[in-house]
């Protein structure tokens, strides 16, 4: 085998590991697979993560939300802990799945399946509490947090969401 051939073929191998490291590692960390793949109730979305991360970060910014976050959450964390430690299972169950030789496809879906399924139950819950939690603020605390949350919205999505939407409130010519 001449040299060049030797090179190319290293190349290749290196790029491949590359890639396969960025895909595997891309799967197995947390609720990206959700968004990455379209998991159940989990469109893509521009600012990134689930809405009930930026929806909880709004909150965070009430002493009163973050008072009432801490009570709701109080009575469920054993609930909260187990999932986390289910959370890591799941994944390294993937990682196993992706990673076994010889490689199962049908195995690895199942992993994944499983892992998207029991993210999507948990972001529901989440949502419900953080519902749960707006609900019972004031009103004028509850517009404040809506315009935290829309503001940080539009700032993730950046200038061109500004643009479109600039263009789409202008009236025809």
């Amino acid at each position: 085998m001449g040299r060049g051939v030797t090179i190319a073929l290293a190349a290749s191998l290196a790029a491949n590991v590359f890639f396969g490291g960025f895909v595997a590692g891309r799967l197995t960390t947390g609720d990206t697979i959700e968004r990455d793949f379209g998991g159940p109730g989990a469109p893509r979305r521009a600012g990134g993560g689930p809405p009930s991360r930026a929806l909880g970060q709004a909150l965070s910014l009430s002493d009163n939300a973050r008072a009432a976050v801490r009570e709701a959450i109080r009575p469920d964390m054993g609930e909260i802990r187990r999932d986390r430690r289910r959370s890591l299972e799941l994944r390294r169950a993937v990682r196993d799945a992706l990673s076994a030789e010889p490689f199962d496809r049908e195995e690895a879906r199942a992993a994944l399946q499983e892992m998207m399924e029991f993210h999507s139950s948990r972001e529901e819950r989440r949502t419900d509490l953080l519902l749960t939690v707006f609900e019972s603020l004031p009103p004028d605390e509850r517009k404040e947090i809506v315009a935290a949350f829309s503001d940080r919205q539009t700032r993730r999505r950046g200038r061109r969401f500004r643009r479109d939407e600039e263009r789409a409130t202008k009236p025809p010519h």
